[in-house]
């Protein structure tokens, strides 16, 4: 029956003599749902002796353009940011107050053919409620429009007097480092799975039924004990970054 694999030596791994003569292992890997930034994923790898050639990069750079995008915009409310004097003291002498200047991104356009790039346009609201007209009150435009291509954010500003260059690139600044940032920061589960399958295959010919996360290794593999303690201890080191108490296995 499958036990855990716990022994930190391979020789713990060696059946007694007295047992039918050992003709492999069966490894049975399980990966929950889990989040690993990638940094602490290659010092893992390198610790536990797992090739850092078989890590996955960092997930699809879409959910990443879509974070990027709407943290750094203040999310579903939008954000406030100041108005240019000039344009503040305009509205205040024909209103009488000055107005509220909000920036908001509108609906994003996914597509629907690897030819369209997902979009996003940052919206500049004008809002000055005494306004009689009600067209007044609230004027928009978009200010910017954000393009994913290429696995980069590409960038058209369409500035106006209200919304000047000044104020828009803080923003625009924020959305790309969090872009880089995010880009850089996890990989999960299905790529993990990904790579551990690739790596079983390239040292032990692939054996049993990889979909269910089972493996046959035969013990005339070479290395196969050193191998399969590593594997395991590396497995073991992802358990920190499991969602929702889930548990890892590695078991033999």
């Amino acid at each position: 029956m499958p036990h855990p694999i716990t022994p930190t030596t391979p020789s713990t791994l060696t059946p007694p003599a007295s047992e039918m003569p050992l003709l492999g292992y069966i490894l049975s890997a399980s990966l929950p749902k889990m989040r690993v930034p990638v940094a602490a994923l290659h010092e893992l790898a390198t610790t536990t002796g797992y090739p850092t050639s078989y890590l996955p990069e960092a997930r699809s750079v879409k959910p990443a353009f879509e974070r990027a995008t709407t943290e750094a915009t203040g999310g579903a409310q939008g954000m406030v940011v100041t108005c240019p004097e000039e344009v503040a003291e305009e509205i205040k002498a024909r209103f009488g107050t000055r107005p509220t200047l909000r920036l908001r991104l509108a609906t994003i356009q996914r597509g629907q053919g690897k030819e369209i790039c997902p979009t996003r346009h940052l919206v500049g609201e004008i809002i000055v409620p005494p306004a009689g007209d009600v067209a007044e009150q609230r004027r928009e435009t978009t200010v910017a429009r954000f393009t994913l291509k290429g696995g980069v954010i590409q960038v058209e500003q369409f500035p106006i007097r209200a919304f000047p260059r000044a104020v828009l690139a803080p923003v625009i600044g924020q959305v790309q480092a969090d872009f880089a940032a995010f880009c850089a920061e996890i990989v999960d589960e299905n790529a993990l799975r990904a790579g551990l399958r690739d790596y079983l295959a390239d040292l032990f010919g692939l054996m049993g039924n990889p979909r269910l996360g089972v493996y046959f290794i035969p013990v005339t593999a070479p290395d196969a004990l050193e191998k399969l303690c590593g594997i395991q201890a590396f497995i073991q080191g992802l358990q920190t970054y499991v969602a929702n108490g889930s548990s890892l296995t590695a078991t033999w």
